[in-house]
């Protein structure tokens, strides 16, 4: 398709300047380069800087170690375990998370953008801090948080025993592969019976559904990302899902690209949509400034004048969206 610009420079006749539209499609672009910019920069300090973050006193993280201290002795060690395996899920997550924005970013070039590439970039954004967001939410109790931790333990080192089980027999490593995921994988299930956490069949008796903390509570060990993001994110699901569209190829999401052409022996061309690649990144800053507002009420850190700035990039997105929406609609009905 050639260079992917906001308008191809075969359909400007020389000399004649861009029309209307297109300039307030640059300047959306511009905008949308700037906040992702801001969003990165402001966010990674926070959340991955080298300085010591230290729990206050009555946050959720600091309540983690009380609760972990009440424990019989013989469960400690192997809580605490679970616990740094937790933080240290979320810091991936989150690091995930940023490396996505920033691709983002690279995706809105004001000479080249994409045409489903963003709508990808997005969803990886959503789902790593919804990762991330269920690790560090406040409105849940240690319990369930070491669950969560359990949970997530198991099923990486079960993914992996998956998958080296998948590897063909003839490879000179399968074997040894196999055996040291199987070895994960024990590895897991016995830490997780050492904190006192035990696994809770499902109703064929013999599929592990839940794991279930000595006093009862249990959380299922198969998670639906769809709908962790629909109760993380109420403002975002639908484009979330629409994103999937992209991820699978279905026609009708890749079709918003098409525009009539005379030109074209199909009768279409394909265009970058710059509402879309707007919408990508207001999801992409949605989903930061939730981690922003778990993270900091779980350390007991003031995020608030971080989250503000975020929504202020937010509404200054929508504005351009708006310039541009009333330049392209005028240039449709002169």
């Amino acid at each position: 398709m050639g260079r992917r610009t906001l308008v191809p420079a075969e359909e400007l006749p020389e000399n004649q300047a861009e029309p209307p539209h297109v300039k307030a499609a640059r300047r959306l672009m511009r905008q949308l380069d700037r906040a992702l910019q801001q969003q990165y920069e402001t966010s990674y300090p926070l959340f991955l800087g080298t300085q010591l973050r230290v729990p206050m006193k009555g946050s959720p993280c600091h309540g983690d170690l009380l609760v972990i201290g009440q424990e019989r002795k013989k469960f400690q060690p192997a809580l605490m375990n679970l616990r740094q395996i937790g933080h240290h899920a979320a810091e991936l997550a989150i690091a995930n998370m940023l490396d996505h924005l920033h691709a983002l970013r690279r995706t809105v070039d004001r000479d080249e953008v994409p045409l489903f590439a963003h709508t990808s970039v997005m969803r990886t954004v959503v789902e790593a801090a919804a990762i991330a967001c269920r690790w560090y939410d406040p409105s849940a109790s240690t319990v369930v948080r070491l669950l969560r931790a359990a949970v997530g333990h198991r099923y990486d080192a079960e993914q992996d025993k998956k998958g080296c089980d998948a590897l063909p027999d003839h490879l000179p490593y399968t074997a040894q592969a196999r055996q040291e995921a199987r070895n994960r994988f024990d590895d897991a299930r016995k830490l997780i019976a050492e904190a006192g956490i035990t696994e809770g069949l499902g109703r064929d008796g013999k599929t592990v559904a839940h794991l279930v903390w000595h006093d009862g509570t249990k959380i299922p060990t198969k998670i639906e990302w769809s709908g962790e993001v629909a109760t993380l994110f109420p403002d975002l699901p639908n484009i979330y899902q629409i994103g999937s569209g992209a991820i699978h190829s279905v026609p009708w999401h890749l079709s918003e690209v098409l525009i009539p052409s005379i030109d074209a022996v199909s009768g279409f061309r394909a265009a970058p949509n710059p509402l879309s690649i707007a919408g990508a990144v207001d999801a992409a800053l949605a989903a930061c400034g939730k981690v922003l507002q778990h993270f900091g009420a779980f350390y007991g850190l003031d995020v608030t004048e971080l989250i503000q700035k975020m929504e202020v990039r937010r509404r200054t997105v929508f504005v351009y969206m708006q310039e541009y929406i009333h330049a392209r609609d005028e240039a449709r009905n002169p």
